[in-house]
């Protein structure tokens, strides 16, 4: 399979990690962050989880608020250009990249804490719209980009049935993590849960019967 031609890999190379403890500060802040949420959680609190003081928190990220969108921005398009990564190093056909790639985001939301912190920063979102844009244009405009470039190629190869690109990229990440957040919150209360490899299996399945052609009916002569 050749490599998609995609243009979102072109910073891929150029991201810096920062000194050690501005990613301490970035980690600490990711948990407190999802536990507590933005209102609650204070740079003190940030700055107890790694034992520092406030002020070596305000040094590196100023305020609260400035602190909750470079977590945003690390957090989301970090996973994001990792994952297009794999656009150009994938080898094997459309229908493989596409579960590695949706096998890898069920994965992801699966991290310590980052269901909590997603659902966080999409309830604070409306008081953070520069952080609301960001997080749009990193996350949901690049994996639909990406997705859309996977299904297209795959159309074109004859891997997948002709659709609605633009809507069924719409779909399924959103789809996956309302799976996943209501694992992740109501399971406790399920007196029959489904395990987290077993949804992951039925994801793959329903995403492949809505991609790949049609089977013929049988033939009721043979």
């Amino acid at each position: 399979m050749a490599a998609l031609p995609h243009p979102v890999l072109e910073e891929a190379g150029t991201q810096s990690r920062g000194d050690l403890r501005r990613r301490e500060i970035l980690e600490a802040a990711f948990f407190v962050f999802g536990k507590l949420g933005y209102q609650r959680a204070t740079l003190g609190d940030v700055a107890r989880a790694i034992g520092v003081s406030p002020g070596t928190i305000c040094h590196h990220f100023g305020t609260k608020n400035d602190l909750f969108e470079a977590v945003i921005a690390d957090r989301f398009l970090r996973y994001q250009m990792e994952a297009e990564a794999l656009l150009v190093s994938h080898e094997g056909t459309y229908l493989e990249l596409l579960h590695k790639i949706i096998g890898r985001f069920w994965d992801h939301l699966w991290e310590p804490g980052q269901l909590d912190f997603m659902l966080v920063s999409q309830v604070e979102a409306p008081q953070f719209p520069e952080s609301g844009r960001l997080q749009f244009q990193q996350t949901c405009c690049r994996s639909r980009s990406m997705l859309t470039a996977i299904l297209e190629a795959g159309i074109k190869a004859g891997e997948f049935r002709r659709l609605d690109v633009d809507c069924v990229t719409r779909t399924i990440a959103p789809a996956i993590i309302g799976i996943a957040a209501n694992q992740h919150r109501f399971a406790c209360y399920d007196s029959a849960p489904v395990g987290r490899d077993q949804l992951r299996r039925t994801i793959l399945e329903v995403i492949d019967r809505a991609v790949l052609p049609f089977a013929p009916p049988p033939n009721p002569s043979s």
